[in-house]
């Protein structure tokens, strides 16, 4: 084999072998910021499912769409997905 290629391939296996072991001496994120999404996400789904079962987030959707300026109830929105589009 041509010594050139030789050296072009050893070269390339010490890099690829200094970025191998660079990646495991690499800290690793631990447990807990892993799995913080999942808990937060777990959360915020389990308390909307819990004012939603107890009652409690009807007022609260309604106290948002007040603070908004919505004032509509959806009725314009309603009546013009029951009319063809080319009428």
């Amino acid at each position: 084999m041509n010594p050139v290629v030789k050296k072009a391939l050893a070269a390339l296996a010490i890099t690829k072998g200094i970025e191998k072991v660079q990646e495991i001496r690499k800290p690793k994120r631990s447990l807990w910021s892993r799995l913080r999404p999942v808990f937060v996400i777990g959360s915020l789904g389990a308390g909307v499912f819990y004012l939603n079962k107890t009652g409690k987030l009807q007022p609260m959707v309604e106290k948002a769409k007040d603070f908004t300026g919505n004032t509509t109830n959806g009725s314009v929105m309603e009546d013009s997905l029951r009319q063809p589009a080319g009428v």
